[in-house]
């Protein structure tokens, strides 16, 4: 009898021993040793990755008509009209082989001022754009699904362009420019897109207003490609 009970104390000083060492293991989330935890998640944990969806839209080559603006200098704003054509390679690596833009210019009333008040004109500090081609190297690292207005799948990409391009001005004078900006692209179809753009362009021709040329566009972009893009990963 001494034995058995002898043998029951054991066990139980045991079991009391584990069960210790347990809940100090687990001294934040003592639910844990039971099974279960209510331990809240922590926010600045790394999100769990369930599921990658394959791009339901995979432009190869597209048109964009555009209409933009050149609001930098302080002489004049310019309204400008233009197309591009653009080739994608991979769903991540594209190149805008041509963007050619007309302008139009109107004063400002800086400009204006300086004309009824002075006799002087500066040789090239009142040009104004004229046209502009560039051909841009395009990378899209962001594929995007938006809900709109809570009702709407709204499918897009946001990719950031770069290269060189030649700038004409109203005096015939030419130079060279180079910079690169920000795309934003929502589909609308397989066939239709829409583009925003931001572009800031440093250009080298001497003694203009300003060396920076900065371009906003809206643009309409229609797919003539037809090569099959389905199966591209994001």
């Amino acid at each position: 009898m001494r034995i058995i009970v002898s043998i029951l104390l054991f066990v139980a000083i045991l079991g009391t021993s584990k069960a210790s060492l347990a809940f100090e293991a687990n001294e934040q989330d003592p639910f844990a040793f039971f099974g279960s935890s209510n331990k809240e998640p922590d926010p600045f944990d790394l999100p769990q990755i369930v599921a990658v969806e394959n791009k339901k839209f995979n432009p190869y080559r597209d048109i964009t008509v555009q209409l933009g603006i050149l609001p930098l200098d302080a002489f004049y704003k310019a309204l400008s009209f233009g197309i591009s054509y653009t080739q994608s390679y991979t769903s991540f690596i594209g190149w805008e082989i041509v963007n050619a833009h007309i302008a139009t210019a109107n004063d400002t009333n800086l400009k204006q001022e300086l004309l009824d008040k002075s006799s002087l004109r500066p040789a090239g500090l009142l040009d104004s754009v004229k046209y502009y081609i560039t051909s841009q190297v395009v990378y899209t690292p962001i594929y995007s699904k938006n809900l709109l207005f809570n009702r709407d799948v709204v499918y897009g990409e946001w990719s950031f362009v770069g290269g060189l391009g030649m700038v004409g001005y109203q005096s015939g004078e030419t130079a060279l420019m180079f910079g690169g900006g920000l795309e934003s692209r929502f589909f609308s179809s397989n066939s239709l897109s829409y583009k925003f753009d931001g572009r800031l362009y440093y250009q080298t021709a001497p003694s203009k207003s300003s060396d920076l040329l900065l371009m906003l566009n809206l643009g309409l972009s229609f797919e003539v490609g037809n090569k099959s893009q389905t199966g591209r990963s994001l």
